[in-house]
């Protein structure tokens, strides 16, 4: 086993995209072919088994380029696993120093003592990353949408009442 794949071996690939072989992508490449070139095993798991993943982790290392939102990362914060990720948006928008480890994810020696960092262990950034996780819950962006429209439609009806009365 090469020295990449040695240091790979726990390696556990995870995304969200899904390729035209039906098969899940990371950064451009089909994760299976991936990592067997790294010589290290890719599993595609239920969704309901993605959080105790997580939470055996000791790291989530999520140096990503372009994200949609970052669904990853809130799932580890979640789990109490410490997270590198990307010092880019929009990461950036719910995370910062307090609760993740931010990186250039183009920088292999950044992300490196990132890596280091976070496996040192911090427990004021694992519940930083807890109080994160538990404001981007799905009841609390349920209720956050609820009361944004409640808002639209006072402001709307308002609206109507003076336009009815002009």
């Amino acid at each position: 086993m090469s020295a990449t794949a040695a240091t790979l071996s726990h390696v556990f690939p995870i995304g969200s995209r899904v390729n035209e072989r039906g098969r899940l992508e990371i950064g451009g490449c089909d994760a299976i072919d991936l990592a067997r070139e790294f010589g290290t095993p890719a599993y595609i798991v239920a969704e309901d088994d993605v959080p105790a993943i997580f939470a055996l982790a000791s790291v989530l290392v999520f140096p990503s380029q372009h994200e949609g939102f970052g669904l990853a990362a809130l799932e580890a914060l979640a789990a109490r696993t410490p997270l590198v990720a990307s010092n880019r948006r929009p990461l950036t928008e719910f995370l910062d120093d307090s609760c993740a480890v931010l990186v250039d994810p183009d920088s292999v020696d950044a992300i490196t003592r990132g890596v280091l960092l976070a496996l040192g262990g911090s427990l004021d950034r694992v519940r930083a990353g807890a109080r994160v996780a538990d404001r981007h819950s799905w009841e609390c962006v349920a209720m956050t949408h609820v009361a944004q429209y409640r808002q639209h439609l006072r402001a709307r009806s308002e609206r109507a009442a003076t336009n009815a009365r002009a």
